[in-house]
């Protein structure tokens, strides 16, 4: 089965191991207020895309958080990612529904730079924990 369109629905046994679902993975970064360039041209703008650094569950964003939709990973599932490693549920986002992830990747310059480079993809993520119940 090849995958020719983006599908919510947990992936066959014959292309991947149980506990793997198909997911667009997206990254977001902390804009600061005097960096060189933003993506949508304003540091105020950019706040409203990306957030303020500060996730929905209250704590600091830092590399190793994803945002995701809490109806399909709970706050505190742990996924991993392909290019990304093992990653913790701990915020959300006015886009992000469904089977769509979106991994912290720094701020400033510097976070903006590597938002870009990782684009969106369709992957194969792996869950670990789903909220606080071990798969």
């Amino acid at each position: 089965m090849e995958i020719t369109e983006f599908s919510c629905q947990r992936v066959s046994k014959q292309n991947a191991p149980a506990a793997q679902v198909a997911a667009e993975v997206t990254a977001y970064y902390k804009p600061l207020p005097k960096q060189k360039r933003f993506i949508t041209g304003s540091y105020r703008r950019e706040t409203r895309l990306n957030g303020t650094g500060v996730t929905v569950t209250g704590e600091k964003a830092r590399i190793g958080v994803v945002a995701a939709d809490p109806a399909v990973f709970p706050f505190g599932s742990v996924l991993e990612i392909p290019g990304r490693g093992k990653v913790v549920v701990k915020d959300i986002g006015s886009q992000i529904k469904g089977h769509r992830i979106d991994v912290f990747v720094g701020a400033g310059d510097s976070g903006r730079k590597r938002a870009l480079k990782w684009g969106r993809k369709i992957l194969f993520v792996k869950i670990l924990r789903l909220g606080k119940k071990e798969v």
